[in-house]
């Protein structure tokens, strides 16, 4: 630039192919070089170039004064000699500066901080979330995010949307009933009855009119409105010989 800063003018990137995957650190850091000088040859060659990298041992192996290594692997002896033919100087730069601990005041911060967020015993509750009427979020939360939380509230939104579109069946004792018919070949599908037992949460005991008695689930039974024994309804329950084909029956004990 015109004050005598750098600026790049162009960036480069790749992933590693699955066998470049098992290089050493070593290889991968000396790969991206020599990718690099690679990409941006017809920039490069001819002219002074500086290569900065973040891993030192680099610093020995590819070092513009020293020679080919001959007890290097047969790769890196490849991209040493590939180097040769640039004019470059490499120079080591720290990746990242070691964090400081920090001040007095810093750390008598933190603690207070997890003082304030620690429950107490007496109340149960933290000293900030009695004065805030929230927890404040700390790293431990970040790291272990309340997974039961969430999974109640799922839980609790997946039964507002089944609630919304539910119907509340409701079946009682001696009501009377169309029935699911599972004979084989049969034409009818619900044959009439009255339910006389219920053996679950969602299954009940039904006493058809030849007096036979079936066990069904709920899905399968539909309420009956009418009364089946009444002439005028026969029509509306079909009760003709094919309504009361053979099929599985459940004696009643008696006591």
């Amino acid at each position: 630039m015109d004050d005598g800063s750098d600026k790049p003018i162009a960036y480069t990137s790749r992933t590693l192919t699955s066998a470049e995957k098992n290089y050493s650190v070593l290889e991968k850091e000396s790969l991206a070089i020599i990718f690099g000088i690679k990409k941006f040859h017809q920039y490069l060659y001819g002219h002074p170039v500086t290569i900065i990298t973040d891993h030192k041992p680099l610093i020995g192996l590819f070092r513009e004064d020293k020679p080919i290594p001959t007890m290097a692997a047969s790769r890196i002896q490849r991209w040493a000699l590939t180097l040769a033919a640039y004019e470059y100087t490499i120079v080591y730069k720290e990746g990242m500066k070691k964090i400081k601990e920090g001040t007095i005041q810093e750390k008598l911060n933190r603690f207070l901080f997890n003082y304030r967020i620690t429950p107490q015993t007496t109340t149960g509750l933290a000293p900030s979330e009695l004065l805030m009427k929230r927890k404040l979020k700390s790293r431990l939360d970040l790291v272990f995010p309340n997974i039961e939380k969430r999974v109640q509230e799922r839980q609790q939104k997946q039964k507002h949307y089944h609630d919304k579109k539910s119907v509340n069946r409701q079946i009682n004792v001696g009501q009377g009933v169309f029935a699911r018919n599972f004979a084989i070949g049969s034409k009818i599908k619900w044959i009439p009855g009255e339910v006389i037992k219920q053996s679950g949460p969602l299954s009940f005991h039904i006493k058809l009119q030849d007096g036979r008695v079936i066990r069904r689930h709920i899905d399968h039974i539909r309420v009956r409105n009418f009364d089946c024994t009444n002439n005028e309804n026969e029509e509306k329950c079909d009760n003709d010989s094919d309504l009361f084909e053979p099929e599985i029956t459940i004696p009643i004990s008696t006591p």
